[in-house]
């Protein structure tokens, strides 16, 4: 849905992800010739501040071998500045953007011999605070 080439950096987000007409975002992202992203940034027509966006369900699942602890996650929607956390873990990666149709893997590091349930890493977006669903956790 929202798989971009090298040859077209930047997507504009469709309407049916945009609450108000007078939102506009777009993001732009930039590949080697690899297809492996170097950067992504975004642009929007207002302030985030001013701006409501639909709430995104991101989903996180663990991939794991002996020799790399990775976790994959997921959205259903365009989902800005995701940040996981988890008091005993550390994450290759925060504050990103995800669209639907992506699938970003982080690297996990664990602070404890125990063993982490996924249900209790704690998954943030911009999007949880930028909306007025009613079902919105704040």
């Amino acid at each position: 849905m929202f798989k971009e080439n090298s040859y077209n950096p930047v997507i504009i987000i469709p309407r049916a992800y945009q609450k108000n007409a007078e939102d506009y975002y777009y993001v732009i992202t930039i590949y080697n010739e690899k297809d492996e992203l170097i950067t992504r940034n975004y642009y929007s027509s207002r302030e985030w501040k001013h701006i409501q966006i639909h709430k995104s369900k991101i989903s996180i699942k663990r991939v794991s071998s002996k020799m790399k602890n990775e976790i994959l996650i997921t959205t259903n929607s365009p989902a800005y500045f995701v940040d996981l956390y988890h008091p005993k873990m550390s994450f290759s990666d925060r504050g990103f953007i995800l669209l639907p149709g992506e699938e970003k893997t982080l690297k996990t590091t664990q602070n404890s011999n125990r063993k982490t349930d996924i249900k209790d890493i704690e998954v943030f977006s911009l999007n949880n605070f930028l909306n007025d669903d009613k079902n919105c956790k704040k």
